[in-house]
């Protein structure tokens, strides 16, 4: 019996090669009793940020198995990140003692950060695999699939970076990446300019930016001395507005502002009376 949840087909593929008796996860979760009884009872999920997906944790804290052989095989695309051992921590902590825990590096089919044609391209074995990790459960296997320190420490790392993100950052993210759309973190609570500019140079080259902003993102690089020169265009007309777009404004996540001079460099008169003018950012010493 394997008990399965998956995303895009990975895992699902992997189960029924495994197995013939298949309980999807989600629709076992709508049943009143989680008590199951097997010979053998698997599961097979993709994991998530290293980790079983939510619901198959949920899954496993409520459901009761009665095995002489419990067994998980996680599907991934990447990087497993020690996945077998933080899967096997989980069922410890569900009074369950797992038998055997495997990892299967599959096609990543996470749309938003990989490319399909490229993909299909890696020679991952996946047949392989499944042969022998379906030979190790016939045989009942007793293993958790190996963990080194660079698995851990690309873990630590993945949390360390999730800290600093908003708890909907993954849907913006895919948002962005379902659209070509490069971009950048930067800054744990608030942009932090330096480091904006510093991926900037060095994932693509670039060496100068053009901030065209609201006011606060605009004040954000002045008082953070990433800017150098403010240019100006003055057009000839009111609208007697009292919302009006400021050109700098203090963030509320910024401490308080610090007072920045500039130096007139430069004034060009344009079409119908405008003016542009450029100015030098004046640096503290």
């Amino acid at each position: 019996m394997i008990f399965y949840f998956t995303g895009t087909g990975n895992s699902l593929y992997a189960a029924k090669y495994l197995d013939t008796e298949l309980v999807s996860i989600p629709q076992a979760m709508k049943e009143k009793e989680l008590s199951f009884q097997a010979e053998t009872i698997g599961i097979v999920c993709p994991v998530y940020g290293h980790e079983v997906p939510p619901m198959v944790e949920e899954f496993l804290e409520k459901a009761q198995f009665h095995t002489d052989y419990f067994y998980m095989v996680l599907t991934y695309g990447n990087r497993h990140g020690g996945a077998a051992e933080l899967a096997e921590k989980l069922c410890r902590s569900c009074g369950i003692r797992p038998s055997y825990i495997n990892v299967l590096e599959m096609v990543d089919n996470w749309l938003p950060g990989f490319d399909m044609d490229e993909q299909r391209k890696l020679d991952k074995k996946v047949e392989e695999h499944l042969r022998d990790i379906k030979a190790d459960i016939d045989s009942r296997r007793e293993m958790v699939a190996e963990v080194t320190e660079k698995d851990r420490d690309a873990h630590r790392q993945f949390l360390e970076r999730m800290s600093g993100m908003p708890g909907d950052a993954w849907q913006h993210r895919s948002y962005l990446r379902k659209r070509g759309v490069s971009y950048i973190l930067a800054g744990k609570d608030s942009l932090d300019c330096r480091e904006a500019v510093r991926k900037l140079g060095e994932y693509w080259g670039i060496e100068t930016i053009l901030v065209c902003g609201g006011g606060t993102i605009n004040w954000t690089f002045v008082q953070q001395g990433m800017a150098d020169e403010l240019s100006l265009v003055l057009a000839p007309a009111a609208d007697g507005e009292q919302e009006t777009v400021t050109v700098f404004e203090r963030s509320p996540l910024l401490h308080a502002s610090v007072p920045v001079e500039f130096a007139l460099e430069q004034v060009q008169v344009l079409e119908k009376g405008a003016l542009w003018m450029r100015y030098a950012v004046k640096q503290e010493a």
